[in-house]
């Protein structure tokens, strides 16, 4: 089967933040650091934009999709310069950012097949 497809696509999400995200005041060893939430943390707000780009020939498969989000309030761990109980003392802080990226896939056939 051979053609060529775009796919543009937008996407709006939220979520609340997590309890430990909130609460926590404790040794979290999976992360070697001691976290301490916040309450005050608001829900995070994503809005997204992608494109998909797809060829598909009898021998070649070609696929790119480009992505670009804004988070607002996006939850992170901060890690600081103090130590409790050996370990590094992070906080859970909010902050608006964005990420971007692309992921590009090829695939090429040695000999004709069919299907």
């Amino acid at each position: 089967m051979e053609g060529r497809s775009v796919r543009p696509a937008y996407s709006y999400s939220y979520r609340a933040p997590a309890i430990e995200e909130l609460y926590n005041r404790g040794p979290h060893h999976g992360n070697l650091a001691f976290e301490i939430g916040d309450v005050n943390l608001e829900r995070e707000r994503a809005n997204g934009l992608e494109l998909g780009l797809r060829h598909r020939a009898q021998r070649l498969h070609a696929e790119a999709n480009f992505f670009y989000y804004r988070l607002g309030n996006y939850v992170y761990l901060a890690p600081t310069t103090q130590f409790e109980e050996g370990l590094v003392v992070a906080n859970y802080l909010q902050a608006d950012t964005r990420y971007l990226g692309a992921r590009v896939c090829c695939t090429w056939a040695s000999s004709e097949t069919s299907g």
